[in-house]
């Protein structure tokens, strides 16, 4: 392969184009009426529209040369030599289309020791998407390559309806609150996969679950509270846009368990936040993303039962007037009970549990942080420093289909942070706030995404971004 002219996407009409064009308009109108002293009737509308031309370049290297061959095979099973020609190894134009409008209603009132939230809700969205891809599938060996442009191309819509109700009870007015919530929920969605797919495919999905809610806190004092909380969740079905084939998926259903204790101390000076979870899913939906000489796709599964525990905590300090300490530490700790793996070769299903990751999900997190704030006359000082630590990342579940997962990975993330500020420096009738920052002090390079072509034989992965200077200023009159 040797290298080119500066890389450019084509898109259908055959324009070179690069960057991403996306216009968003989005709005909301909520009415209150309140139709007794103790009974108010809310309104919640809402309407975005979406619309983006995005192109996605990954080769890096401008443009590569290389010997094809033509993809259409004779009848006796040779190809056609096509010589050396412009290959890529992935390049994508996609516009995206989407619109939704939602609705919602609610009645919120208090009967003595009652309050209580009841509702209806409705959802609905029309989108598309058409995904032009271009790609050289590498033979074997290395030595030639087939320049492919398979199309990807979707049409769906979705509804979703619910009713809920929630009701809180606090004996006589006490310490003591009880809480208990369900919520019906309905949903229909339609797909019709188009582009390489002929003739198009249509295909419907429904899905209803109740979910509930107990919870019951206990304030000691103004001071300091505990609660504990057990609900359950859902996550719908549906029809996954972005497979060449028809991928339907189940709900995914959770149950989950969480205690704490909110408290502050020495007079509000001290406050800390700690937080003891257990999480139980249910036919976990896992997105697998595939490429091979289809392009880039993805396939939604059920996997099978995973559990999360963790814990939370959260300290803030004033040691002294000015001077605010804050502090957090999270640890979570996801086990896969099942994980179901349908072998595409011998067409067998197996647990393979103790290979599969927890994706895109840190078992460790850390930040602690101190700001100071002075009055220095024309000005309001502020010095701020904050150090943020991330353990291991990886993007995708199983190794065995993911070939570069391990080497995609994001490393133990560290980050150092300083800001310095003057705020309310007085500028004829206005106000000015100046600001010094600085991110990522530290340089630290690291992967903040990958994406795995492995049946095309590489991986691409996005890095964060380097040390990083900045000054910001706002003017308020």
């Amino acid at each position: 392969m040797r290298q080119g002219q500066q890389a450019y996407v084509l898109n259908p009409d055959g324009v070179p184009t690069i960057g991403v064009r996306a216009k968003v308009q989005g709005h909301a109108l909520t009415l209150n009426y309140e139709a007794l002293p103790e009974l108010t009737l809310k309104s919640i509308t809402a309407y975005r529209k979406y619309r983006q031309d995005g192109t996605n370049s990954l080769s890096g290297n401008g443009v590569l040369k290389g010997f094809t061959l033509n993809p259409i095979l004779f009848v006796d099973g040779t190809v056609i030599p096509e010589g050396i020609n412009t290959v890529n190894p992935y390049d994508g134009y996609t516009p995206q289309r989407q619109r939704q409008i939602s609705q919602e209603f609610q009645a919120l009132g208090k009967s003595g020791d009652f309050s209580y939230v009841a509702g209806a809700f409705y959802f609905n969205e029309k989108s598309s998407e058409a995904n032009f891809q271009q790609l050289t599938f590498v033979l074997p060996g290395g030595d030639a390559g087939v320049n492919l442009a398979p199309l990807q191309a979707f049409r769906g819509t979705a509804e979703s309806y619910a009713l809920f109700g929630q009701t809180s009870y606090t004996p006589n007015g006490g310490n003591l609150e009880l809480t208990a919530g369900l919520r019906y929920t309905w949903d229909q969605k339609t797909l019709l996969l188009a582009g390489d797919v002929n003739p198009p495919r249509p295909a419907r999905a429904a899905f209803e679950n109740l979910s509930w809610l107990l919870s019951a806190n206990y304030k000691f004092s103004n001071a300091a509270m505990a609660y504990v909380r057990a609900s359950s969740g859902f996550r719908s079905g549906g029809i996954n846009p972005a497979s060449s084939t028809i991928n339907t998926f189940a709900p995914e259903k959770v149950v989950s368990y969480e205690g704490g204790i909110k408290a502050e101390w020495f007079d509000r000076r001290l406050r800390t936040n700690l937080a003891a979870f257990y999480v139980d899913y249910k036919d976990l939906q896992i997105s697998q993303f595939e490429a091979g000489s289809g392009g880039a796709t993805s396939t939604i599964i059920n996997a099978g039962k995973v559990v999360y525990k963790g814990i939370e905590a959260e300290i803030t300090a004033i040691p002294v007037d000015g001077l605010t300490l804050d502090m957090s530490f999270g640890y979570t700790d996801p086990t896969y009970k099942t994980y179901l793996y349908r072998d595409p070769q011998t067409d067998m299903v197996t647990n393979v549990a103790n290979e599969a990751r927890m994706s895109q999900t840190a078992k460790f997190n850390s930040h602690i942080g101190a700001q100071y704030e002075a009055d220095i006359g024309f000005a309001t000082l502020s010095l701020r420093t904050d150090y943020a630590y991330r353990s291991t990342i990886y993007w995708f579940t199983l190794d065995r289909i993911n070939k570069f997962n391990r080497e995609l990975r994001s490393r133990p993330d560290h980050n150092l942070r300083a800001r310095i500020g003057l705020a309310g420096i007085e500028v004829g009738g206005g106000a000015l706030d100046l600001s010094l920052w600085g991110d990522n002090l530290t340089n630290d390079r690291n992967i903040d995404f990958g994406i795995d072509f492995g049946d095309l034989g590489f991986g691409s992965a996005s890095f964060k971004k380097p040390r990083t200077l900045g000054i910001d200023a706002k003017l308020t009159y």
